[in-house]
């Protein structure tokens, strides 16, 4: 199932290099669609475990989005552009609040 997975996550548009770590997959790409990111996941079941928000210097924010598919979890960091980033919610009911209380927390 990795294997497969990573092929797809690489396919996305924004995409950057997957590293299978022994923590899990990990992929850092700052231009993700995230969006894309959220059907793919979805079509393999995937559950959004949470998500993290990081401030960063220039005022942007790091997110990175934890799912879980079975024991494997999957984490993809992202950047914020003008301090926005699309929501997931659409996709993940989950997302809402989450999103919701990064926003609150970090602007």
């Amino acid at each position: 199932m990795s294997g497969e997975l990573e092929m797809q996550l690489n396919q996305l548009p924004g995409a950057g290099l997957v590293q299978n770590r022994p923590d899990g997959l990990w992929m850092e790409a700052p231009e993700l669609n995230v969006l894309a990111l959220a059907e793919l996941m979805k079509s393999r079941e995937a559950c959004l475990t949470t998500i993290t928000a990081i401030s960063i210097e220039n005022g942007e924010t790091d997110i990175i989005y934890h799912f879980a598919i079975g024991g494997q979890a999957i984490n993809v960091k992202t950047r914020t552009k003008e301090n926005a980033i699309p929501s997931m919610a659409g996709v993940f009911k989950a997302a809402n609040w989450i999103e919701r209380e990064n926003h609150d927390l970090l602007a």
